[in-house]
């Protein structure tokens, strides 16, 4: 070995926090699968994927597929139209993931590219918007703080 050289080894060791570092090892779970275990993953960083049918306001959810995005539009659109306060609707409603407005209130401008199809998108669970595994926020639901979105694809 030439003098004042480090080894491979040891050239490797110290880089492998800087390589682990750029790797997501966040798991990724579909939205169907992770609404239900909400409290268990509350704090707990994921990867949700589904279909992101809108962002912007007070709307962004995250399905399980399209045909989910459209019985929620049907179920929130027989809400609406209700005249009486124990009106149950007949669709049923679908399970859904609120997005957050992420870091700086900046993820609805980087979710603009990606809506009307499946994304993946990486952040903190949290359980704040829900009371007993249901949805109880009536703004923005927030069961993700978002981080990141990227480009997904429907899953079998």
């Amino acid at each position: 070995m030439v003098r004042g050289a480090v080894p491979t080894a040891a050239i490797a060791l110290c880089a492998l926090p800087l390589i682990l570092e750029g790797c997501d090892r966040s798991p990724q779970m579909a939205v169907d699968k992770l609404v239900p275990d909400i409290e268990r993953l509350n704090g707990k960083r994921v990867t949700a994927t589904g279909y992101l049918p809108e962002c912007l306001g007070y709307e962004c959810r995250l399905f399980a597929n399209e045909a989910d995005a459209r019985r929620a539009a049907n179920y929130f659109a027989e809400l609406k139209s209700a005249r009486r306060p124990s009106f149950q609707p007949k669709v049923k409603e679908p399970i859904w993931l609120g997005i957050g407005v992420g870091k700086n209130m900046k993820f609805d401008e980087q979710a603009k590219p990606f809506v009307g199809g499946y994304v993946k998108v990486t952040g903190v669970v949290t359980n704040r918007c829900r009371f007993q595994g249901r949805p109880a926020c009536s703004d923005r639901s927030t069961d993700i703080e978002p981080d990141s979105i990227e480009a997904g694809r429907r899953s079998q």
